[in-house]
């Protein structure tokens, strides 16, 4: 293991595309003085099409092209699809690798639900990984996974008026609502970005953003181990293959601050 980290060393985010800013606006907000780099890989969005080996390559790819750039103390994986095999990651890796779904998982249990909806990618359901977890902490509870083709895509355009968001997300929301669930993960980092639309289309049901939660866990880890950050200017970074107009236009949209450079690949 890495022994020399220090407290200005920069903590590396990663994503099929814009979707992990939710996170990096939670990790402003929590961690201030932290000096961030992202990875958003638009041109291979969604991941959760895509199998394993292809999705073990590109996430594996993303940490190292940070950690090349910018030595990381940490890299934080915003993604789902990628979280559901982040313990075949780490051993890659000198830094620790922090899942978006463990923390999100955590919190769902200390709910006690009786019964919980998850909202994802198609391989990120299919997995079962949320179920296994949470079924883990919270034996009877009962967990309905479903995963949408195409929202992931669709917000990653940066069109969010699109009329073909809302028919998607009401697709997509019909099993939770017969079956009366009334707390639902939004298990995709990009889902988040239009939390708005869910509640307004469905106010009765509380909606989980894991964006929160693993800010809080990267938070927890670097107090535990001493490697926060007292810097007055840290900076903000972007790495990615899709068009720079997306982050400029995304980051105003979550209240994020402008990056101080972003990397087209």
């Amino acid at each position: 293991m890495q022994t020399d980290f220090n407290r200005d060393m920069k903590i590396g985010v990663t994503d099929s595309g814009v979707g992990g800013l939710t996170v990096v606006k939670e990790l402003m907000r929590v961690l201030p003085n932290e000096s961030i780099v992202y990875y958003g890989d638009n041109r291979n969005c969604p991941y959760g099409n895509k199998d394993k080996t292809t999705l073990l390559a590109l996430a594996g790819g993303m940490i190292r092209t940070l950690n090349e750039h910018s030595r990381l103390k940490l890299a934080a994986l915003a993604c789902n699809t990628t979280s559901t095999f982040a313990d075949d990651l780490r051993p890659s890796f000198e830094f620790p690798v922090i899942s978006v779904i463990e923390p999100a998982v955590s919190a769902t249990a200390k709910t006690n639900a009786e019964s919980v909806g998850v909202l994802a990618t198609c391989f990120t359901a299919n997995s079962g990984c949320y179920d296994r977890m949470i079924n883990n902490l919270l034996p009877k509870c009962r967990v309905t996974a479903v995963g949408s083709k195409n929202l992931a895509a669709l917000i990653d355009t940066g069109n969010l008026d699109s009329d073909e968001i809302p028919e998607e997300i009401s697709t997509c929301m019909s099993d939770f609502v017969k079956q009366d669930i009334s707390q639902v993960i939004l298990a995709c980092t990009h889902y988040p970005i239009v939390q708005g639309i869910f509640e307004q289309m469905y106010p009765s049901i509380k909606f989980i953003n894991p964006a929160e939660k693993q800010a809080e866990a990267v938070k927890e880890y670097l107090e535990k181990n001493d490697l926060c950050s007292s810097s007055k200017a840290p900076t903000f970074e972007i790495f990615t293959t899709g068009e720079a107009q997306i982050y400029i236009d995304m980051c105003s949209r979550l209240g994020i601050r402008q990056p101080d450079a972003i990397h087209t690949l």
